[in-house]
C-alpha cells in the first residue's frame, strides 16, 4: 500500500496549531488500525512516525492484527474510550461490523466533540442493510455516513487525480496548493449529507497515443507506401461525483482517499456437497462436433479451419487434469448485435463481436459445472460440444440467465432421469419454481428436465473435490452470486463476477490473487446496475488477478477497438468472446 500521510498531517496540523505556544501539552492522538486488505502493521508505524516528527503530538495506537472484515477493538468497548484523546485517526477496515450498539459507542465520542480523521477503508466501514443505496438520515445504518458527512461505497480505477481545493481559507486546507496525484483511486459518492466540500477530485482516462506513420513492407514490384496515422478519440472523463475532504459540524472530521482498493472477505458457513446420482443410462456415442469456423459470425457451427495436427494436440491437452473455463456467451441481456438497430461502431465482420447472452461452463476436477443458462443455451452447447452438466449454478433470476434451463433435459436423460443439483439465491429459487414448476424434484421421464433446487452456500464441495465459494454482489434491486472456483489438485483459482454494480470488499478478498477473473463490464459509460469498462478494470487491479476478462458487453464495445485500448492501459485485462476456452493449473 502506498500511504500518503500528507493530507492527514495537514488535517492534524490544523487541529494542533493553537497549541504550539510555549509549554503547551502535546496533542493526544489515537490511531485505530486493523482489518482486512492492507498492511496496517506498517501503516500505523508510518503514521505515528510522520506525525510525531512534524507536530507537537503524542500518539497511541489501538491495533487489531486479525485479518478480515470484522476487527474488534477492545478500546471501543469502554464507554469512555475517548477520554484521553484529543483526536482519533480511523484507519480500520471493518466493513462487516454490524453491531449498532458497538458503532454507536464509537460515534458517541465524535458527537461529544472529539475530531475524527478517516482514512480510505474507514469510508465504508460499519455498514449494513442496503448500504449501496442512499441511506435515510437517522436510520441505524446511516450514522457512520452522517459522521463522515457523505456516503461512499466504492472507487474508480487507479489513475491520476487532479485535486482542486475549493475553500483555501479553511483551517484544514489553508496553505495547501492544488496538485495532481500519481495513480490513485477516486471514491464515488452515493450522496453528500451534511458535509462541507473543501476539495474536489477529477480523473480522466489516459489519452491514446498517436502512432507514427509506418511504411508497408516491400511488394513486387518493390514500392513503399506510407500507412495512415492511427488515432483514436480520447476516452470520456469519468462522470463520477467528486470526492475529497469533507468537514462535519461535530468539530472537525476529514476523509482522505489514497490507498489501494479494499478487499474485505465474507464469512463462511457449513460445507455441503453437491450430490449427483450415478448415471444409469449409457452416454450416446457420436463424433465430436467440429470447432467453429472463425469466419462465421454468431453461434453457428462451421467447418474446422485449423490444421489437423493442431486439432489433435488440442484434444490431447483436454485429457490432462486442469480446470477448463468455456465462455459460452458474453453479451448483454439483448445479445449483440441488437435487433432492429444499426449497432454503430461495431464491426460485424468480426465474429468476436457476435455475442450471445452471458454464461460460462467450468470443468473442475473432472466435474462439469454450468453457470447460468441463456436463451441460446442449446445452441451454445452445440457450438462448444458440451456433453455433461453435473451441477448448475444460477447467479440470479433475470431472464437472460434463467430462460435456457429447460434445455438441461438431455443432460438429465443422459444420467437416467436423475435431477440436476441447482444452487442459486433465494429470489433465483423462487423464479425457477415459478417458471419451471414441472421440473422440480421428481426424476424426469426420458427427454424431460428435473431440477433439485437449493440455496447456494458460502462454500460448496463438488463431486471430485472441487470447491466453489460464493458471495453476494449488488445488482440493482436484486443480488447476484459472485463465484470463486478452486481446484485443489492444481491450485487453480477462477473468479466469476458477472452482472454487478460493485465488486464488494468481500468479493475482493474472496477472489484475491486468482489466476483468472471474469468481470462484468457492460459499456464504456456509467450504468446504475452494471460495472463500466473502467470500473471492471479497476476491480481486476484490486483483485490482483493474474489475468482478467470482461463479459456481459453491449454493442458499444467493439472487440478490436477495446482490445487495443486495454493492451495499452490495462495489460492483464482483455475482452471475452463467445467460445473462448481457458485452461488453468497446467
Amino acid at each position: 500500500m502506498k500511504l500518503r500521510p500528507t493530507l492527514a498531517l495537514a488535517l492534524l496540523a490544523s487541529l494542533a496549531s493553537p497549541l504550539f505556544a510555549e509549554d503547551v501539552k502535546p496533542l493526544r492522538v489515537l490511531i485505530v488500525a486493523g482489518g482486512c486488505c492492507h498492511d496496517y502493521a506498517n501503516q500505523k508505524e508510518i503514521l505515528k512516525k510522520g506525525l510525531e516528527a512534524r507536530l507537537n503530538v503524542k500518539v497511541e495506537m489501538a491495533y487489531d492484527a486479525t485479518k478480515g472484515t470484522k476487527p474488534v477493538f477492545e478500546i471501543y468497548k469502554k464507554a469512555d474510550w475517548h477520554k484521553d484523546f484529543d483526536v482519533v485517526v480511523h484507519d480500520e477496515c471493518a466493513a462487516d461490523i454490524t453491531d449498532a450498539a458497538y458503532v454507536e459507542n464509537i460515534l458517541k465520542a465524535h458527537r461529544e466533540g472529539v475530531p475524527a480523521v478517516n482514512l480510505h477503508c474507514a469510508m465504508h466501514s460499519y455498514r449494513w442493510g442496503k448500504f449501496q443505496q442512499p441511506v435515510k438520515a437517522g436510520d441505524d445504518n446511516a450514522h457512520w455516513y452522517e459522521m463522515l458527512g457523505l456516503q461512499s461505497t466504492g472507487h474508480g480505477p487507479q489513475l491520476p487525480i487532479a485535486i482542486k481545493f475549493t475553500d483555501k481559507e479553511h483551517p484544514v486546507t489553508k496553505g495547501l496548493a492544488d496538485w495532481t496525484t500519481t495513480n490513485e483511486e477516486l471514491y464515488n459518492n452515493v450522496q453528500v449529507l451534511t458535509g462541507k466540500s473543501l476539495a474536489t477530485g477529477t480523473q480522466s482516462s489516459p489519452r491514446r497515443r498517436t502512432r507514427p506513420a509506418r511504411s508497408s513492407p516491400p511488394r513486387r514490384p518493390p514500392t513503399s507506401s506510407p500507412g495512415p496515422t492511427s488515432t483514436a478519440p480520447r476516452r470520456p472523463a469519468s462522470s463520477r461525483p467528486p470526492s475529497g475532504t469533507t468537514t462535519r459540524p461535530w468539530r472537525t472530521n476529514a476523509t482522505s482517499t489514497s490507498s489501494p482498493a479494499p478487499s474485505c472477505g465474507p464469512s463462511t458457513s457449513s460445507t455441503p456437497k453437491a450430490s449427483r446420482p450415478p448415471a444409469t443410462a449409457p452416454r450416446s456415442k457420436r463424433p465430436a462436433l467440429p470447432s467453429p469456423d472463425p469466419g462465421a459470425p454468431g453461434f453457428f457451427v462451421g467447418g474446422r479451419s485449423e490444421p489437423s495436427s493442431a486439432f489433435a494436440f488440442r484434444a490431447f491437452f483436454r485429457c490432462l487434469r486442469s480446470m477448463e473455463i468455456i465462455i459460452m456467451g458474453c453479451g448483454t441481456s439483448q445479445g449483440v448485435p441488437l435487433v432492429a438497430h444499426d449497432n454503430p461502431g461495431l464491426d460485424l465482420r468480426n465474429r468476436r463481436n457476435w455475442r450471445t447472452r452471458t454464461s460460462v461452463h467450468v470443468v473442475i476436477e473432472g466435474h462439469h459445472v454450468q453457470v447460468d443458462a441463456a436463451p441460446e443455451f442449446r445452441l451454445q452447447c452445440l457450438k462448444n460440444d458440451i456433453r455433461d452438466v453435473g451441477t448448475f449454478i444460477l447467479t440470479h433470476g433475470h431472464a437472460d440467465h434463467i430462460l435456457g434451463m429447460d434445455d438441461l433435459r438431455q443432460f438429465c436423460t443422459n444420467q437416467g432421469g436423475a435431477a440436476i443439483p441447482v444452487f442459486t439465491t433465494p429470489i433465483g429459487k423462487r423464479r425457477i419454481e415459478a417458471i419451471f414448476p414441472y421440473a422440480i424434484g421428481a426424476p424426469a421421464a426420458s427427454g424431460y428436465v428435473a431440477l433439485d433446487v437449493d440455496l447456494m452456500p458460502s462454500e460448496l464441495v463438488l463431486p471430485g473435490g472441487g470447491i466453489v465459494r460464493s458471495t453476494i454482489l449488488p445488482h440493482g434491486n436484486e443480488s447476484t452470486l459472485g463465484l470463486v472456483f478452486e481446484e485443489p489438485s492444481t491450485g487453480a483459482r477462477f473468479a466469476y463476477y458477472t452482472d454487478c454494480k460493485e465488486v464488494t470488499p468481500e468479493a475482493l478478498a474472496l477472489g484475491a490473487d486468482v489466476d483468472l477473473a471474469v468481470i462484468d463490464g457492460l459499456r464504456p459509460n456509467f450504468h446504475p446496475t452494471h460495472l463500466s469498462i473502467d470500473e471492471a478494470c479497476a476491480a481486476a487491479v484490486a483483485l490482483r488477478a493474474k489475468r482478467a476478462l470482461i463479459t456481459h458487453m453491449t454493442y458499444q464495445i467493439d472487440y478490436e477497438t477495446y482490445t487495443a485500448k486495454l493492451r495499452r492501459t490495462f495489460p492483464t485485462v482483455r475482452l471475452c468472446y463467445d467460445g473462448k476456452r481457458i485452461r488453468l493449473g497446467r
